[in-house]
């Protein structure tokens, strides 16, 4: 809906092409409402989402998202600011704007209440510093007044109803945004220099070009494409005192994006990719050079390739699939020359292909020759598709699970000889979860009734599997240690895995079992590279990342919220 004076477009056009915002003389007098209504201009806006029959529900049901593992002992201050106003500003950050539309009550939005707000051009737009969007609660917008950097909205209080505004944004950074009554009254007065959800200038001074969905792309952490700070709805903290851990960095994804944090716990973001869309999987080369990621497009299930440079110089070339497509199970090699990962044809984009349908290609990219092949194996049975790739130490083998048609049977565990291409069977109802150097497999049980079950392989030439786990446990997620003789894990007395858990330790052979934490859910570890077998990051209650110091027992947080996809980067 187009209120006021004009179409924004039209608006927008007769503008031309916005330059890079620039600061506003900070010795220029911010002028007052009054005189903004009498000599500032009128500001044409556009309402892309409305819900004229919203309402902010009880603080009982508002209750169940301040008490879910997101939000839950966060601070009050960040969780009542979205609850007790009104008037917001955002800028196209998916993470921001969750957390906005979580904490304000807009969770109970009709389904497409925001959808004209949220097509991809209209968040680059936001993006680019070319428009504004204004989050209007239980008030109706009048009109729009401007002077210089200083708006003055004028709204009118209603009982019901949400607006989502769009506005036309000038050259001038930072604005102030006064929301006033038509009898003068001011409600809230927002100024983006000291805005909680203000992104800050860096945004406008990034220069480089938005990434295209079917290309590869370059961006360097240091280029920070989008916030430079963590999200803001993360609590700010004070990090305590260093420890005698080496330097490390941990990569994950953060809302719909990739984050970068230290281990001070700065955030910074690597990734930019539209709102609509989102990073589902991705994997970092042995050597930190690159990062590899999947791309979500909106609301399908079509995915496409793209990818951060870390510390290379050289790029990667451009790798092409028939789409639409699903993207998973990306594999670095360990020389970090070879990509491997499953390609899924979708005949619709909008339903998903489940293993067991034959639908999988299995595709090796060579990234410095720039080549790309498809294989298969010349034995394949009755089994099809591939799930949870990983690569041999001396690159020969791929390891990986197939099944039988229509998941009609329980997954096979094989191992692929890229030489021969032929398949070797090493057992049913197990995947591999890891690899020492000295060639042993760790791999965890998925049958019914083993399920959370560790078992070692010593040679993948041998296919009886030696059990670790007793018969009173459920263990899972183990990883061997940088010298790989022991075996960092997650452990429950709760044989279905559905309890508390806790990490474990054990030597490569399952013997001196020792618990090491005693958090009530802890679990998915990963050793530091150069910790000396030390130090391990772990997530605990679902969301924070912790460090634990294995010779002492103690553990301190590095972030309080963190998806469990994580990987560990030790700094050279």
């Amino acid at each position: 809906m187009v209120c006021v004076l004009a179409v924004l477009g039209a608006a927008v056009a007769a503008c031309g092409q916005f330059d890079s915002p620039t600061p506003t003389d900070p010795a220029s007098q911010t002028p007052t409402v009054s005189e903004v209504m009498e000599r500032g201009t009128e500001v044409p806006f556009e309402i892309c989402g409305s819900a004229a029959s919203w309402e902010r529900p009880s603080e009982e049901e508002q209750a169940s998202v301040w008490e879910s593992g997101r939000y839950a002992g966060s601070d009050e201050e960040v969780l009542n600011y979205p609850w007790t106003h009104d008037f917001f500003v955002t800028y196209g950050s998916a993470s921001v704007e969750q957390d906005l539309t979580n904490l304000s009550g807009l969770w109970t939005l009709p389904e497409g209440a925001r959808a004209g707000c949220i097509e991809p051009e209209r968040q680059q737009a936001l993006i680019d510093w070319e428009e504004v969007e204004l989050w209007i609660l239980l008030h109706r917008v009048k009109e729009v007044r401007r002077a210089d950097a200083s708006y003055t909205v004028v709204v009118e209080p209603v009982e019901q109803g949400v607006q989502f505004v769009r506005l036309p944004r000038p050259d001038q950074l930072p604005l102030t945004f006064t929301f006033v009554t038509e009898e003068g009254q001011v409600v809230e007065a927002i100024e983006e220099e000291d805005y909680r959800y203000w992104p800050g200038s860096s945004n406008a001074e990034t220069e480089e070009a938005k990434p295209s969905p079917t290309v590869w792309r370059t961006v360097t952490p240091s280029s920070r494409p989008f916030t430079t700070r963590a999200p803001a709805l993360i609590p700010t903290r004070t990090p305590p005192p260093a420890t005698d851990a080496p330097p490390f960095q941990v990569i994950y994804t953060c809302g719909r994006q990739l984050c970068l944090a230290d281990d001070a716990g700065e955030v910074n973001g690597l990734t930019e990719v539209p709102s609509s869309d989102r990073v589902t999987d991705f994997a970092v080369d042995p050597h930190q050079r690159w990062v590899v990621y999947a791309q979500q497009v909106g609301e399908t299930f079509s995915e496409e390739l793209g990818w951060v440079r870390l510390g290379a110089d050289t790029r990667l070339p451009v790798f092409t699939f028939d789409a639409p497509h699903a993207v998973r199970n990306l594999a670095w090699s360990p020389s970090g020359d070879r990509l491997a990962l499953v390609i899924t044809p979708l005949e619709d984009e909008t339903r998903d292909v489940q293993a067991g349908m034959g639908m999988d290609q299995l595709w090796v990219l060579s990234l410095e020759e720039g080549q790309q092949e498809r294989i298969s194996p010349e034995n394949p049975g009755e089994t099809v598709d591939w799930r949870w790739l990983q690569w041999s130490q001396d690159a020969r083998y791929l390891f990986g699970n197939r099944f039988l048609p229509d998941r009609s049977g329980p997954p096979v565990l094989y191992a692929f000889d890229l030489s021969t291409r032929r398949l070797q069977k090493l057992s049913e109802d197990m995947k591999v979860l890891d690899q020492n150097q000295q060639g042993a497999l760790l791999v965890g049980s998925l049958g019914e009734g083993t399920r959370g079950q560790l078992w070692r392989l010593d040679s993948f030439t041998s296919t009886t599997p030696v059990s670790l786990t007793p018969s009173d446990r459920s263990d899972w997620g183990g990883r061997w240690s940088p010298s790989g003789n022991k075996i960092i894990f997650s452990s429950s007395k709760d044989l279905t895995g559905g309890g508390g858990s806790h990490l474990w330790l054990m030597d490569g052979d399952g013997s001196n079992r020792r618990q090491l934490t005693e958090g009530a859910n802890d679990g998915l570890p990963r050793w530091l590279p150069e910790g000396e077998g030390n130090y391990v990051l772990f997530v605990r209650d679902r969301f924070e990342l912790h460090l634990l110091e294995i010779e002492t027992g103690e553990t301190r947080q590095i972030l309080p919220k963190a998806n469990v996809d994580y990987l560990v980067l030790q700094p050279d």
